[in-house]
């Protein structure tokens, strides 16, 4: 589905001073065995204090793209840093390159930025990177990996992935993964239906819902659709297939372009019989049943009449869409028993929806189409609990069933096969 994501950051500000670590030494310092045994307030207190984050939650915190920091001579992407249950670091992660942020570049542009990498690596490091080909069957897709193992300052990879040649040359990402322990989980990790039930959790005030659903941060770019797909990877023991594997297998467009649903669903398809699941499509519309049915509506309360264009700008009027959706309550019943279904059996559902047409309190995207996971639901409130890609304070929101219903474009899910 296309999108366009509009920044909220949430401002993490660093009131320490840079006493150790700078914008160009940031490499050097990972290659310390000293870095890996501080905590992360530690780290934070090195890195220079015009640095802001955003998107903080529990285990990790997102560092967006800024002028004030680059890596050594290069400019980067996001840079995600992990901690252990002890607080120390343990795992950072730098978007070399992605399309999403960066666009499109040339093929000669996309070698000589992975052979300048390669080449700080092998200079930095003390030992040489030993190239191999990326696993499918792990990341969900086809590239080149570079791996550098110290005894001292942990495992460094190089990843990238491009496709095609000449005129159909496209570029993916590349990406430097830097810790103690860089194992993910691929096709042979996936976990078993039945365990999923374990991960519902029952509260005292009625909520149902699916615990232990990784966060996917898709930063300022349009890969919802990505992102959240990437987080159902995760959930069900694939973390090895992120969002930027799922936006080259989605032909995701660079900057905000976004991604259409027929092509996520047949990238989904594609992996399903390696990585033992299939798609199951609960409910497909479009925005121009949409439009019909809302000015249908709109004829009965002589009101305007909208265009599907109206949908990306945000110029509709909920509470019509609602009244025209929700005049059969058999079909709003039957959507919420499907959530239920899915819900109990511990499978979260892949949600399109329209936003603009109901009023959401600090939401990077203000309109448009966008892809959120259904993890819950409260019969009593009646209402659902759904989760954004957009960080650790969009992780567990909720809505009432009518404005979930109203708000439906689509509905879909991963349902594993063994």
């Amino acid at each position: 589905m296309s999108v366009i994501v509009r920044p909220l950051l949430f401002i993490f500000a660093l009131l320490c001073g840079a006493s150790g670590m700078s914008n160009a030494a940031f490499l050097d310092d990972l290659a310390n065995p000293a870095t890996w045994e501080k905590t992360v307030p530690e780290v934070f207190a090195e890195l220079p204090p015009s640095l802001y984050f955003s998107r903080i939650d529990a285990e990790t915190i997102r560092l967006p793209r800024q002028k004030d920091f680059e890596l050594g001579d290069f400019s980067h992407g996001d840079v995600v840093l992990r901690w252990d249950d002890e607080k120390k670091l343990n795992r950072v992660e730098i978007i070399v390159y992605n399309k999403g942020d960066d666009g499109n570049v040339t093929r000669e542009q996309f070698k000589t930025l992975l052979e300048k990498m390669e080449q700080t690596l092998n200079n930095l490091l003390p030992v040489e990177g030993k190239s191999r080909k990326m696993d499918k069957l792990d990341t969900g897709v086809r590239g080149q990996t570079e791996v550098w193992e110290t005894e001292r300052c942990g495992t460094w990879l190089l990843e990238s992935s491009s496709t095609g040649r000449g005129k159909t040359f496209a570029s993916e990402f590349i990406r430097l993964t830097i810790g103690k322990s860089l194992e993910k989980g691929g096709a042979s990790d996936v976990a078993r239906r039945v365990s999923l039930k374990a991960n519902v959790s029952r509260e005292s005030d009625g909520s149902v819902w699916i615990k232990n659903i990784p966060m996917v941060d898709q930063g300022e770019k349009g890969y919802c659709v990505p992102a959240t797909a990437a987080r159902v990877f995760a959930y069900y023991g694939m973390d090895g297939v992120d969002q930027h594997a799922m936006a080259a297998l989605c032909q995701s467009q660079s900057g905000n372009g976004g991604t259409t649903m027929p092509q996520m669903r047949a990238a989904l398809q594609d992996l399903g019989k390696a990585f033992h699941f299939r798609v199951k499509t609960m409910e497909d519309g479009t925005f121009a049943e949409m439009v019909a049915l809302y000015n249908k509506e709109a004829k009965k309360q002589k009101a305007s009449a909208i265009a599907i264009s109206d949908i990306y700008m945000g110029n509709v009027d909920g509470e019509i869409l609602r009244a025209a959706r929700t005049r059969n309550a058999s079909k709003v019943k039957k959507w919420m028993a499907d959530v239920k279904k899915c819900i109990d059996e511990g499978v979260p559902v892949l949600w399109c929806v329209v936003l603009g047409l109901f009023e959401e309190q600090g939401i990077p995207q203000a309109r448009g189409g966008h892809m959120r996971l259904i993890i819950g639901y409260n019969p009593d409130e009646e209402t659902i609990i759904y989760s954004d890609s957009w960080g650790a304070g969009h992780a567990r929101k909720k809505t009432s069933v009518e404005e979930a219903y109203s708000m439906t474009v689509e509905r879909s899910i991963m349902r594993l096969s063994r």
